[in-house]
């Protein structure tokens, strides 16, 4: 079956901590077509919690194949 590539990013973050996750992916069945529906989570750093004051850019790739 074919694949396919999902990206999920947050953006610029001014420091670590911040994260992306992909929590599930799925096929929805349309009148057109199918449509892909991808869960994210976005975590933030806990508020006082050490982090590394760099720029981040928190970011999760996923690869998924078509089914039917």
């Amino acid at each position: 079956p074919p694949s396919r590539s999902v990206i999920v990013t947050r953006g610029e973050k001014p420091t670590a901590g911040y994260e992306a996750s992909i929590e599930n992916i799925a096929i929805e069945k349309t009148d057109g077509g199918n449509n892909m529906k991808v869960y994210a989570k976005f975590t933030d750093p806990s508020e006082g919690t050490a982090v590394s004051q760099i720029v981040t850019y928190p970011y999760v790739v996923a690869k998924t194949t078509s089914r039917g």
